[in-house]
């Protein structure tokens, strides 16, 4: 799915060029704090969806409505889904009592939803109001995930990519057929096999000075290919 990536030079390139721009419209939102809208996209039917984090207590809901939030830990993950309209189809949270970061994001064909980022800790994945708690509770190193929502916001899965040292998910796409492809960072020695399988992956093994880059593919259902 084609992302939208908006900059200080292409827009001043694009302004430069043409003659007038008409506001279709526009959202804000914030915390109390700290928020951050990271990575933006937009599905088949033109709904369009961010992920980003935020701190404290946040209004996620773009309208004169009210829908506050409040981070359970250091920072939570949310992703938001508007219409062509730009008005709230939902909005979800993901957290957990360490930081949480929602860093890119993508749809596919069919409507469904893939972020990834870091989290810390054991998080509750589930956005929703079941309860999917991930991780080790015990292990506050940076770890590298992926989530798959459905149209509507609800969890499909999650899997995580653990180092010996710290990772982190940067970049997400998704094909045609669903697969998805994500990129990122890692420190020491990687598992990018999500499954039961082991496929390790090693940069510099010992150092945590010096960064290792890795690309994984994963089918509709998550399974490592």
């Amino acid at each position: 799915m084609k992302k939208i990536l908006l900059s200080i030079s292409f827009l001043a390139t694009t302004f430069s060029f043409a003659q007038t721009h008409d506001l279709v419209w526009e959202k804000t939102g914030g915390s109390t704090t700290f928020d951050i809208m990271r990575a933006i996209t937009t599905d088949n039917t033109g709904n369009t969806i961010t992920v980003g984090d935020f701190t404290g207590t946040a209004d996620l809901d773009p309208s004169y409505l009210t829908q506050n939030f409040t981070s359970q830990g250091s920072s939570d993950i949310v992703i938001r889904k508007l219409n062509a309209d730009g008005e709230l189809v939902w909005v979800k949270v993901i957290g957990g009592p360490h930081g949480e970061n929602g860093n890119d994001i993508t749809a596919d064909n069919l409507g469904n939803v893939f972020i990834t980022g870091t989290y810390r800790g054991e998080v509750d994945f589930d956005p929703g109001p079941n309860v999917f708690n991930y991780g080790n509770p015990s292990n506050t190193t940076a770890t590298a995930y992926v989530v798959k929502l459905n149209s509507d916001g609800e969890l499909v899965w999650v899997h995580d990519f653990g180092s010996e040292s710290s990772a982190q998910g940067f970049e997400i796409d998704s094909d045609a057929l669903g697969n998805v492809v994500l990129a990122g960072t890692f420190t020491g020695t990687i598992d990018v096999d999500p499954g039961s399988g082991v496929y390790n992956l090693s940069y510099n093994p010992g150092n945590p000075n010096f960064l290792g880059t890795y690309i994984v593919k994963l089918d509709v259902a998550g399974e490592f290919v």
